[in-house]
């Protein structure tokens, strides 16, 4: 069973329909939580989230209904609450749960093959490049042109 759900704005009065397989209030915590990969997905949303404040935005179910309807329904509800041109939509809908056919994916994998990895995977530097690469980061840190996080900080993905 698949759900449609609504965020809403209440400061511009602008929506989001969104769908998800799983638990409504799982797939909504995502959007609040700025850490997700899912913020590169909904920008429009993301940035009204930062600029009004996630306690400015409510959510709430629209509808369940089989996986056969889930995209052609969230369109629909895209489309009557006009929220790809006057909401936090950035596309029509429906593309979520798309699955490529077979030839499609004997494709996509023709092509990652002969690709293949990486031309340094597995391979070592030499000992001289390892000293210059060790003289450019001392002389940099040295400059105060060092990149890194100050010693005994927090990294950001821990925080």
């Amino acid at each position: 069973m698949y759900s449609i759900y609504l965020i809403h704005c209440i400061t511009t009065g602008k929506k989001y329909v969104g769908q998800t397989k799983g638990k409504v209030e799982n797939r909504v915590q995502q959007h609040f939580n700025k850490n997700t990969p899912t913020h590169s997905r909904s920008p429009r949303l993301y940035q009204a989230m930062e600029k009004y404040g996630r306690e400015n935005f409510i959510w709430g179910l629209v509808e369940q209904c089989d996986e056969s309807l889930a995209n052609e329904r969230e369109c629909d509800i895209i489309r009557e609450y006009a929220t790809f041109s006057h909401g936090y939509n950035s596309t029509i809908g429906g593309s979520t749960f798309k699955k490529h056919s077979p030839e499609t994916k004997a494709k996509m994998s023709a092509t990652w093959k002969s690709k293949g990895t990486s031309n340094r995977k597995g391979k070592k530097n030499s000992e001289e490049s390892n000293a210059k690469r060790r003289a450019t980061m001392l002389a940099r840190k040295e400059a105060g042109l060092y990149c890194g996080r100050p010693k005994g900080s927090i990294p950001w993905n821990k925080k």
